[in-house]
């Protein structure tokens, strides 16, 4: 018998666009936090604002989990802004 093994290359997995994908939502989470923070919200009370779980809220901001474009513009109005403001800010960090 012949066990035979495939071995990974040692290519990263990640091309351009990836790592630019990833950047936005690192900056996403970092910018909901900063205003959640900013309006003195828990996560409870921004999930319930935006109509969301609290969980949803705690992942978005660590970044393990991408919101729908729905879930982002009920979160930018929870937090008292337009999505075009929010991802404006996103582009301009």
């Amino acid at each position: 018998m012949t066990i035979v093994t495939y071995e990974r290359p040692s290519v990263p997995c990640h091309d351009a666009r990836m790592s630019e994908s990833e950047e936005i939502v690192r900056k996403f989470a970092a910018l909901v936090r900063k205003r959640r923070l900013e309006k003195g919200l828990s996560h409870e009370r921004l999930a319930e604002m935006a109509g969301l779980d609290r969980s949803s809220i705690s992942l978005y901001e660590a970044g393990k989990r991408v919101p729908t474009l729905t879930s982002a513009m009920r979160i930018a109005r929870a937090l008292e802004m337009r999505l075009s403001e929010l991802v404006g800010e996103i582009e301009g960090q």
